[in-house]
């Protein structure tokens, strides 16, 4: 499957779908806020480089999560699973991109490893390696600068 993403994680069946999502190959699993549940799973999932797309915002507005503070997103990161921050619900949750990145320093990532993280989610976006490559490039170009 490779280019497909399983919105796994936010309910109380989290495990059975974020094991079946890797069953099937998936290469990112969206919200998995109950991934960190299962030390197992969190293992597989790195090994594996599935990405997990995280929406801290909509995750503590929707109650899958209390707070920005206890979102797994850190626990995740730590252990070596591949992350990136995204809006999810734009328009319902009146935020925008950076607003998420400011949540991701509230949920104890620093600024330095929020541009690492940034970078490397570039490989996790479903576009052509030339095109990955090119965002790369810039993302690396505007790091050197800061």
């Amino acid at each position: 499957m490779g280019a497909a993403v399983v919105p796994a994680g936010s309910g109380e069946t989290l495990v059975a779908e974020a094991a079946s999502a890797l069953e099937l190959g998936v290469a990112r699993l969206g919200h998995a806020t109950r991934l960190a549940d299962d030390p197992k799973l969190v293992a597989e999932t790195a090994r594996r480089g599935v990405a997990v797309e995280v929406n801290l915002t909509s995750n503590v507005r929707t109650g899958s999560v209390r707070s920005i503070e206890d979102h797994p997103a850190r626990r995740l990161h730590d252990a070596g699973v591949p992350l990136s921050f995204n809006t999810d619900d734009r328009g319902l949750f009146g935020i925008d991109l950076t607003h998420e990145y400011e949540q991701a320093g509230r949920a104890g990532f620093p600024f330095a490893e929020l541009a690492t993280i940034a970078t490397r989610a570039v490989d996790q976006l479903f576009l052509s390696e030339p095109d990955r490559a090119a965002l790369r490039r810039s993302f690396e170009g505007a790091e050197a600068r800061s």
